[in-house]
C-alpha cells in the first residue's frame, strides 16, 4: 500500500501543478482539508474514494489519472481478483483494472463491488459516460433525479456530468464499470 500512496501523491501533485493550483487552492476548491491534501501528495495516508473524486473532479480529471496503473507492455495483460489499484469508499469499492486511450476519449475499466448506505456522486467532468454491467445482486443507479433498477446480467448507461447514485438493494452488488471521459487539450 505504500507504493500505492507514493504513486498517488506523484499524480496529485503533478496534476494540481499542471493546472497552476496551490495546495491552499486546490483544498479550499475541492473541499479537502490541507493537512489531508499534503498527507496525500507526501504519500502518506490511504484516501477514501469520497477524498479521491473530490480531487479529481476540482481537477477535471479522471479519477484513474489519480491512482497507479500497470506499465507492463505487454499485448496481453492479466490483472488477477485481488490486483489493481484500489479504492474504498462508504459504499463501495473499486479497482481499476485498465485505462484504454484513444484520440477522443478515455476508457476506465473498474471491478466494483456496492455495499451500504446510498453512494451520491457528484458530477464529473462535462461528456463523462459511465456504463454499468451487474454481475451480482441489484443495484440501484444512475442520474439522481431518475435512477434504475438494474439486476445480474442487466446493463445501464448514463451521463456522469450530473449527479448520479449507486445503492445495493441486498447486501453486495458486483459490478463492472467502465467511465468514459472526453480528452481534453491539456491532457494531449
Amino acid at each position: 500500500m505504500e507504493g500505492f500512496g507514493r504513486a498517488v501523491g506523484a499524480r496529485l501533485r503533478q496534476a494540481r501543478r499542471d493546472r497552476g493550483l496551490t495546495v491552499t487552492e486546490l483544498a479550499s476548491r475541492s473541499g479537502v482539508a490541507r493537512a489531508t491534501l499534503t498527507a496525500i501528495e507526501g504519500g502518506g495516508g490511504n484516501p477514501r474514494l469520497e477524498t479521491m473524486y473530490a480531487l479529481a473532479d476540482t481537477l477535471e480529471i479522471a479519477l484513474g489519472d489519480l491512482l497507479p496503473r500497470s506499465a507492463d507492455p505487454s499485448p496481453t495483460v492479466v490483472v488477477r481478483a485481488g490486483e489493481g489499484a484500489q479504492v474504498v469508499g462508504d459504499s463501495l469499492v473499486a479497482t481499476l483494472l485498465a485505462e484504454i486511450p484513444s484520440s477522443s476519449a478515455r476508457v476506465d475499466v473498474y471491478a466494483m463491488t456496492v455495499s451500504g448506505p446510498e453512494r451520491v456522486s457528484d458530477e464529473h467532468p462535462r461528456g463523462t459516460t459511465e456504463h454499468l454491467l451487474v454481475h451480482s445482486g441489484t443495484l440501484v443507479t444512475g442520474p439522481a433525479s431518475d435512477p434504475v433498477t438494474l439486476r445480474a446480467g442487466d446493463y445501464a448507461r448514463f451521463a456522469a456530468d450530473t449527479r448520479h447514485v449507486y445503492r445495493a438493494v441486498d447486501g453486495l452488488c458486483d459490478v463492472t464499470l467502465l467511465v468514459v471521459s472526453p480528452e481534453r487539450p491539456a491532457d494531449r
